[in-house]
């Protein structure tokens, strides 16, 4: 999975005009509070993950800023996980999928390495600050959700998420996942979102 950062990264770039519900949605799949519920929720478990997220996105209308946000994270973490992370766990010497029986051993790492990029892409772009005031400024009341989560689970995740940045805004940069990856990364990925929703468009 993506950073925090890198997702309102790719919805900010992707429409830099967005509204709070938008970038709301490109954080939400993360809010879920169980980790199988959100593992299922990002299509990690089910047999095709390209092909439900296709079918997904053929029930996705993109009028809906929300739920083609939450869309667009969902194929975010698709390509960082076969790209990006399958590369830092194959470096550790484990692979993508493998069952360890419990965390895998580059999980805290990986995360640490995460918060870095997040806190050095908050620090460094100088929207990050405006689109979070532009979420929190959102009565909850007005929040959609997502199956198996609530309005107060994604408005919980980010907060707590902006907390945690403004108290690293001096973290060091991350070794592992650089800002100059994050960024090609995050411009390829949005390239390539924009193709595959041709291919994969609203059926109505």
């Amino acid at each position: 999975m993506p950073s925090v950062m890198q997702h309102l990264q790719a919805a900010q770039f992707l429409w830099p005009q967005g509204d709070a519900l938008c970038f709301i949605g490109a954080l939400a799949p993360d809010g879920m509070p169980a980790w199988a519920a959100k593992e299922d929720a990002h299509l990690r478990s089910v047999p095709n993950r390209a092909a439900a997220l296709a079918a997904l996105a053929k029930q996705t209308d993109p009028a809906n800023t929300f739920a083609e946000a939450a869309l667009l994270h969902l194929f975010l973490d698709w390509r960082w996980d076969i790209g990006p992370l399958r590369r830092f766990i194959e470096t550790r010497g484990c692979r993508l999928g493998q069952d360890f029986g419990g965390r895998p051993p580059w999980l805290e790492e990986y995360h640490a390495e995460l918060g870095l990029l997040s806190a050095s892409q908050y620090r460094s772009l100088p929207w990050s600050k405006d689109v979070f005031s532009l979420i929190e400024a959102l009565p909850l009341a007005q929040y959609p959700t997502l199956p198996g989560m609530t309005a107060g689970d994604i408005d919980g995740f980010i907060r707590r998420n902006r907390r945690w940045l403004e108290k690293h805004l001096d973290s060091p940069p991350s070794v592992a996942f650089p800002d100059t990856l994050a960024e090609d990364f995050m411009q390829k990925a949005v390239a390539g979102y924009l193709a595959w929703r041709k291919e994969s468009p609203y059926a109505g």
